[in-house]
């Protein structure tokens, strides 16, 4: 029995408007059935296969969908507001919270100047709280230099110049955070400068990305008592000093970058960090570089003077923990003077 013109040709373009419709009208808030990151495609609301484009396809996917033929496999219209703004193009501030939606937030709560253990000019001290929403295998923030990229945590910090810089071994670790848990810890990265402003980079699950720039709260030392204790004005650092011959001829050169002090009994213990820029005798050459220091009283008076010897070091060597200690000081305020010598 043949169809008629009805059944073969009007029949099916009706069925074909219907879905399309239904499929558009639904797709509004389907998107596809891709997976979406941060840094993930670009979405078209209403394409189910991922091509980019809004097909029959994809409106018979919606439809069976829609009525629960087919097992749902879309996004949300807010998972994909939500990725139209990748976490990694917005710089995030202290404070403010990192979401991506169904797997974590992170928040920098702090960042802090902390007293150098290492002989850097700086050294500052990272707040950090996360949730763990939907990563089934933990989430477990650390120090995560690029090369261990499986690691989920900072990648860099960098100071104003855009140098990074170097991760501190020893900090408060985030013990990995199951689903549904939150967690809190600290990480110490360190400088070669003093920096107000710092920008810190995270990668989560290899994937998710983003960026934050802190202003770093100034460390505060206690307030020193001159009645019970030596106490020394601060010097500003970093400086360079050099080491002449009788004749005028450079003959080394050294910046210190860093300089504590510990007071014990009447004596002052002076602890300097730096590097090595020049030698007379050539860039791999090794030999002590000096550097001469004054100790003035509250008066202006001069009461010791000597000289501090590093390592022997070549250009371009940097130290720490180069010591002189100063015997015979009673509790005051100094004035510590670094200078060349001969």
């Amino acid at each position: 029995m043949k169809k008629s013109v009805f059944t073969k040709t009007i029949i099916p373009v009706l069925v074909f408007c219907i879905a399309l419709g239904i499929g558009f009208f639904f797709g509004a808030g389907f998107i596809t059935n891709h997976s979406v990151s941060a840094a993930g495609p670009v979405l078209v609301k209403g394409d189910m296969d991922g091509d980019g484009k809004i097909t029959t396809g994809d409106a018979r996917t919606v439809l069976r969908t829609a009525i629960g033929l087919d097992k749902k496999q879309y996004i949300t219209a807010d998972d994909f507001n939500a990725a139209q703004t990748p976490a990694s193009s917005k710089t995030y501030k202290t404070g403010e919270t990192w979401s991506v939606p169904g797997k974590f937030s992170l928040t920098v709560n702090s960042v802090s100047e902390v007293p150098t253990k290492s002989g850097k000019a700086q050294e500052i001290s990272i707040d950090i709280s996360a949730e763990n929403i939907g990563m089934s295998d933990g989430l477990e923030l650390e120090n995560n230099p690029e090369e261990y990229s499986f690691r989920d945590g900072i990648i860099g910090v960098y100071d104003e110049a855009s140098f990074k810089g170097e991760e501190v071994g020893y900090h408060e670790k985030i013990n990995k955070i199951s689903v549904g848990k939150k967690g809190r810890g600290k990480l110490n990265w360190t400088f070669d400068t003093k920096n107000q402003t710092v920008t810190i980079e995270f990668c989560i699950a290899k994937e998710y990305k983003a960026t934050y720039k802190c202003k770093v709260t100034p460390y505060q030392e206690a307030e020193k008592d001159p009645s019970v204790e030596a106490v020394l004005q601060p010097i500003s650092l970093p400086q360079t000093y050099s080491v002449y011959s009788y004749s005028g001829k450079e003959l080394t050169r050294f910046k210190v970058t860093a300089l504590t002090y510990t007071y014990s009994g009447t004596s002052i213990t002076l602890n300097l960090a730096g590097e090595k820029l020049y030698d007379s005798e050539g860039a791999g050459y090794s030999q002590s570089s000096k550097i001469g220091y004054k100790l003035y009283d509250s008066e202006g008076y001069v009461i010791k003077s000597g000289t501090i010897y590093t390592e022997a070091i070549k250009t371009g060597d940097k130290v720490k923990n180069v010591t002189e200690t100063i015997y015979g000081v009673a509790p005051g305020t100094y004035r510590l003077e670094l200078s060349n010598v001969k």
